[in-house]
């Protein structure tokens, strides 16, 4: 016997719970680079007395760091989703 398989609307839902989830995880993890690196700079900046030296270059560190870590999340994200879509489809029909 053949389990069920889901309804083509639960296999869009879970996508777009996913998506949703994904775009929350892809916004808090920019803030959180970018406000480390802001409040590392700006603390270095005021031990050593080179403001705003250490901010700029920490920032401009941090920010392909998070280009890499949304890439991350997103290919993560697009694993997924195929797999909830293909678990929708069991018997390869598209």
């Amino acid at each position: 016997m053949k389990p069920e398989r889901p309804k083509p609307a639960a296999v869009v839902s879970r996508s777009l719970i996913i998506a949703s989830g994904i775009a929350w995880q892809i916004g808090c993890m920019t803030i959180a680079v970018l406000g480390a690196a802001l409040f590392a700079g700006l603390w270095l900046d005021q031990q050593l007395n080179t403001r705003p030296l250490l901010t700029v270059i920490l920032l401009l560190i941090s920010l392909p760091l998070s280009l890499a870590l949304t890439l991350r999340i997103a290919l993560s994200a697009a694993r997924q989703i195929e797999e909830a879509r293909k678990e929708g489809h069991d018997d390869g029909d598209p």
